[in-house]
């Protein structure tokens, strides 16, 4: 949840929450895990896209890969972000209530 202490976190922030995973393949990732693969993928997407050292937010950064994934959705002809933000959302709220 976005908060007024943290609407700016940045790279740096992503780069601290990218190394707190703990993931290993071969066992089921927790939320921790999730969140830590999620932010090694955006910090990736702002090397990529420059916008590593640009001093955007990292709720910046998101719009922009969102931007683009959408872009990819276009071109892969899938059914559209809005009906797979849906399911993303199903997903997510299933792991909330049982993180195990």
């Amino acid at each position: 949840m976005m908060t007024p202490e943290n609407t700016m976190a940045g790279m740096d922030e992503l780069v601290r929450i990218a190394g707190e995973g703990g993931y290993q393949p071969g066992r089921e990732p927790d939320n921790a895990d999730r969140a830590a693969i999620a932010a090694q993928v955006l910090c990736q997407f702002a090397l990529a896209s420059g916008l590593d050292t640009s001093g955007e937010s990292a709720e910046t950064m998101l719009v922009d890969l969102l931007a683009n994934l959408m872009h990819l959705s276009d071109r892969l002809e899938t059914q559209g972000v809005a009906c797979l933000l849906n399911v993303a959302a199903m997903h997510h709220d299933d792991e909330v209530r049982d993180p195990g």
